[in-house]
């Protein structure tokens, strides 16, 4: 085992410096996939909190509105799965259609 003049390990000292820069190396990636998500489309974000004010507030009609425009413009959109759930709720609070028996 080679040892370096200050009593370094030299094997653990390069395995140690590989996983710091392996390390170091996916931060980049890491904080990119971050900032993706934080710029989502501006549109998107402002039909999404339309839709969350006027569920809110009890306009359940409009925010059906706003929650279907969002789904059909930007169904691959991070938040389409909330979006579906919020949809079904206002669905549970809207005025049930009258059934013909």
């Amino acid at each position: 085992m080679l040892i370096l003049r200050r009593g370094i390990d030299l094997p653990r000292f390069v395995a140690l410096l590989l996983t710091s820069i392996l390390v170091l190396a996916s931060v980049p990636t890491t904080l990119r996939a971050q900032d993706d998500g934080a710029k989502s489309d501006p549109a998107a974000m402002a039909l999404y909190a339309d839709a969350a004010n006027f569920q809110t507030n009890g306009a359940v009609d409009l925010a059906i509105e706003n929650w279907q425009q969002f789904l059909s413009r930007y169904p691959d959109h991070k938040l389409a799965p909330k979006v579906a759930h919020y949809l079904g709720v206002c669905y549970m609070q809207s005025d049930p259609p009258e059934l013909i028996e």
